[in-house]
């Protein structure tokens, strides 16, 4: 539909929604593989827990940034810029031989998840006005309550059943 304009396509609300839980679902769901991270990589858990806070030190700080970089140059090339950046991350991750390399890998791809929450809620306010903004917003809320413990739930899966790397062999499939 075009900006302002009520009823809008499913497929639209979902794309969005995706795109704003895209950075909590690589923020999460690699929760479960880190607590075996010290052993695999033969680090204390403190050097494990710095993946995890470079994820969320990059994902913070280039919120801020893409914000006017998509009011400048389009909300289209800042979230190809950060799905790439979480592309990199991902394969990154996946192929890490060290915790280093995991680490830079996190923190790449937090810079790239970033992207979509808020070129989303960018298109949200660009495409929804009034009560469907409102909306659009409670769906968003929604997402951000349910991802977390979902992508938690499935990153335990994925590593039982198939090694801590296939969280991010998904994370790098859904880029």
């Amino acid at each position: 539909g075009t900006p302002g304009q009520a009823g809008h396509s499913p497929w639209l609300i979902a794309n969005l929604l995706a795109q704003i839980s895209f950075g909590l679902l690589a923020m999460t769901l690699c929760l479960p593989s880190m607590q075996e991270w010290g052993r695999i990589f033969d680090t204390d858990q403190s050097g494990v827990q710095l993946t995890f806070s470079g994820y969320v030190a990059a994902y913070g700080v280039l919120q801020l940034v893409y914000g006017p970089l998509s009011d400048r140059y389009g909300r289209r090339p800042v979230l190809l810029l950060g799905v790439s950046l979480a592309l990199a991350g991902s394969l990154l991750g996946a192929m890490a031989p060290d915790l280093t390399v995991l680490t830079l890998a996190r923190v790449i791809q937090g810079a790239g998840g970033a992207a979509g929450m808020v070129v989303g809620r960018s298109l949200i306010h660009d495409w929804f006005v009034g009560p469907d903004r409102t909306r659009m917003m409670a769906y968003v809320g929604m997402a951000m309550g349910v991802c977390p413990p979902s992508a938690t739930i499935l990153g335990g899966y994925l590593h039982v059943n198939f090694g801590w790397q296939a969280n991010f062999v998904m994370m790098a499939a859904l880029s």
